[in-house]
């Protein structure tokens, strides 16, 4: 039989062993990561000097839908002037993570209220311009669309925020890959709610502070800003299945008509010039999964009552948002909504789309043009507008089919929306989604653009 006074010494000498591991465990210089409870801070290694909520100072660490102010808070040991390497982020649940932290530090731990995608990326924008943005909340548009510089538009897309460019801004200017031996310069349309920046062809240059335009004080945009000219939408279009960027089959089936099985010509003619560029080498920046919509959703009234198939009268979504049966329309409500068959992404990035690309680049959208302020048949009226270039382009949006034609929505050379029969010739302004970081440099004018890559 075991002796009880030997058995009460061995299990008080476990104790007193594991006690010592566990002291042990935490008598270290360094702490490689360290997550703390969103409800409070308790740690030896760690002196919480101050906590601020929202500019505040709190006693309790703030959870879910709060995150770390990452610029402003910082650590130290023994001199407050001396920040240490200390790596701050908050994870998905709320909690605070340290890493690279020194026993005995000291830190002041700065919180503010999570912030989305696009906010995140507009804050970019900011930083690297060395302004803010007046934003102002957009729920319609109206023809008279001035826009002073500096200003930008908030606008709900699928229940996220855009930030969208309007008008004649001068801080939108960008650089990002190379034509042959010049760079293409871009102008960002708006921060999508995914935080990707939208931007649209408007040229090149074998300069970075030389953009292509035809007069600096004017700062408006020539002909060099279509990619390629003279193309036609479709060589086909006597059925309903050729409103398509991609189309299907000559079918009574809606699912069969628009299918996204065979490249439009202008489709063909967008990935062409995207091969004759090196953007492909810069694939890491460029998004596949933001997507650029081709809106076949069926709008029908008493005089075109179609369903999308065969050569029946077939309304589509943009013309019955941006034109009064055709004819001028103001106010406007453009649509950001895309379904998934009708949203183009890339086949290596779907997302939420159809995965139909093998390049990721397409064209914009009758509903951004009009956002940007742009609106149909207003002749003369916003020819100071980035969208306007003085020439005819294509944008991605169908119109209608009339019962032989497909038609789709068009940006005149005058400064307008336009319907146009898909076997017209106009010019093509290619759009690309770049996923931003904090590598890009410039301030986003003509003089200094922003440069990615």
């Amino acid at each position: 039989m075991i002796n009880k006074n030997y058995l009460k010494i061995a299990i008080i000498s476990i104790l007193i062993i594991s006690v010592a591991l566990i002291i042990n465990k935490y008598n270290y210089n360094n702490i490689n990561s360290l997550e703390i409870n969103k409800k409070s801070i308790d740690n030896n290694n760690l002196n919480t000097i101050a906590m601020y909520v929202d500019g505040e100072p709190t006693d309790t660490m703030p959870g879910a839908g709060y995150e770390i102010d990452q610029e402003s808070s910082y650590c130290y040991t023994t001199d407050p002037n001396q920040h240490e390497n200390v790596t701050l982020s908050t994870d998905s649940e709320g909690n605070l993570v340290i890493g690279n932290l020194k026993k005995g530090s000291k830190c002041f731990f700065y919180f503010q209220k999570v912030k989305s995608p696009s906010e995140k990326t507009l804050g970019m924008l900011e930083k690297a311009s060395e302004k803010n943005f007046e934003v102002e909340e957009l729920t319609e548009v109206t023809k008279d669309e001035t826009e002073t510089t500096g200003k930008v538009y908030s606008y709900s897309e699928n229940g996220g925020t855009t930030y969208v460019f309007r008008g004649a801004p001068t801080d939108n200017w960008a650089i990002f890959g190379k034509e042959g031996d010049n760079y293409i310069w871009w102008r960002i349309v708006r921060i999508n709610s995914d935080g990707t920046l939208r931007m649209i062809y408007t040229g090149t240059s074998s300069s970075t502070t030389t953009p292509p335009t035809d007069s600096t004080a004017t700062q408006t945009v020539n002909a060099s800003a279509i990619a390629v000219t003279g193309i036609i939408y479709n060589t086909s279009y006597n059925h309903n299945t050729y409103v398509g960027y991609y189309y299907g089959l000559e079918s009574s089936d809606y699912t069969q008509t628009h299918s996204n099985t065979n490249p439009s010509t202008i489709a063909t003619a967008v990935e062409t010039w995207y091969d004759g560029t090196n953007l492909s080498t810069h694939l890491d920046k460029l998004s596949g999964h933001t997507g650029w919509c081709n809106d076949r959703t069926v709008v029908p009234d008493t005089s075109y009552a179609g369903d999308g198939t065969g050569t029946s009268k077939t309304h589509y979504g943009a013309r019955s948002r941006l034109t009064n049966d055709g004819g001028s329309k103001s106010p406007v409500k453009p649509s950001l909504t895309c379904s998934k068959n009708d949203l183009y992404t890339l086949s290596t990035d779907a997302g939420s789309g159809n995965g139909a690309l093998d390049t990721p680049v397409g064209l914009i959208s009758a509903d951004e043009v009009a956002l940007a302020g742009m609106l149909f048949n207003y002749t003369g009226e916003v020819t100071a507008n980035y969208m306007h270039v003085g020439e005819n382009y294509w944008t991605m949006s169908p119109s209608h089919f009339n019962g032989s034609d497909a038609n789709a929505l068009s940006v005149n050379y005058y400064g307008y929306i336009q319907i146009d029969c898909m076997n017209d010739r106009r010019g093509v302004r290619p759009v690309i989604n770049v996923i931003p970081d904090d590598t890009f440099t410039g301030k986003g004018t003509y003089q200094d653009p922003y440069i990615f890559a």
